[in-house]
């Protein structure tokens, strides 16, 4: 099936591109990406904002969003071991930092896509500009990885930071 970049596809999300996902794992089939239409909103009509472990239960508790539920991973080494299983269904997840660079953020103006994420504010370091990334692996669950989609700089803090950041989920099919 061929989609246009930043299309709205009933029941699979915003269609944002192609990526090999698991590059880092050395799978180099490449995958059609979908986002959440936008972002979730809180009180006061602002986006929400979760500390990282919050947001992966929170991502994890979706249910039947556009037709699909979320899976509560937390880092891309959990994602892949689930989608080489056959574990992975399409559920909606964070996004690995291949997914949120090299999609997300590389075709941030197409379709209806565009202005639906929080724009950065100058110098800024955390708040809701930036969306939570799965970590790389889970030997270091002390820290956390946001990216902020508008200027594309990318954060590690630590749990102990209390960092708090959006969430925008994606899922991703085979291409």
């Amino acid at each position: 099936m061929t989609y246009n970049l930043g299309e709205m596809v009933e029941g699979k999300g915003v269609y944002m591109g192609r990526a090999p996902i698991f590059k880092n794992y050395g799978l180099s089939q490449e995958f059609n990406v979908f986002a959440a239409p936008g972002e979730f909103i809180g009180c006061e009509n602002k986006p929400m904002q979760y500390e990282f472990a919050d947001a992966v239960g929170f991502v994890g508790m979706l249910d039947n969003f556009l037709g699909h539920n979320g899976l509560d991973v937390a880092s891309e080494e959990a994602l892949y071991g689930a989608y080489k299983n056959g574990q992975y269904n399409g559920e909606w997840v964070l996004p690995n930092y291949t997914a949120i660079k090299k999609v997300i953020a590389a075709n941030r103006d197409a379709g209806e896509f565009k202005g639906s994420f929080t724009k950065a504010g100058v110098n800024t370091f955390e708040g809701p500009e930036y969306y939570w990334v799965l970590r790389d692996d889970d030997i270091f669950t002390e820290s956390a990885n946001s990216f902020c989609i508008d200027t594309e700089r990318f954060l590690t803090k630590t749990v102990d930071d209390k960092q708090e950041a959006s969430t925008r989920v994606i899922r991703f099919e085979p291409a």
